[in-house]
C-alpha cells in the first residue's frame, strides 16, 4: 500500500537497488507476480525486507504475517 502511495500520490521515482530481488527471500515461492513487483519496490524504497538498521536484506519477507505496531512504525519512519 505504501509503495502505491509513494508512486501514485507522492510521485516518488523508485530507483532499483540490485540487492532487492524477490527471488532472494526464502518464502519467494509463495509470491504471485503482482506481489513480487510490490515486494521488490518496497525493498527498493527501503521500506521492507531490510534489517532494522537497513544494513542487510532479510532471509524472508513474510508478506502474510501480521505487522506489529513497532514494525509499522519503522516502515512509516523509513518512508518519511
Amino acid at each position: 500500500m505504501l509503495v502505491q502511495f509513494a508512486e501514485n500520490v507522492m510521485q516518488t521515482r523508485i530507483e532499483h537497488n540490485p540487492l532487492c530481488m524477490a527471488e532472494q527471500y526464502d518464502d519467494y515461492p509463495s509470491f504471485d507476480a503482482e506481489m513480487k513487483e510490490h515486494i521488490t519496490k518496497a525493498c527498493d524504497l527501503g521500506l521492507m525486507g531490510w534489517s532494522i538498521r537497513n544494513e542487510m536484506i532479510l532471509d524472508v519477507f513474510r508478506p502474510f504475517d501480521t505487522l506489529s505496531v513497532e514494525e509499522l512504525n519503522i516502515i512509516i519512519a523509513r518512508y518519511l
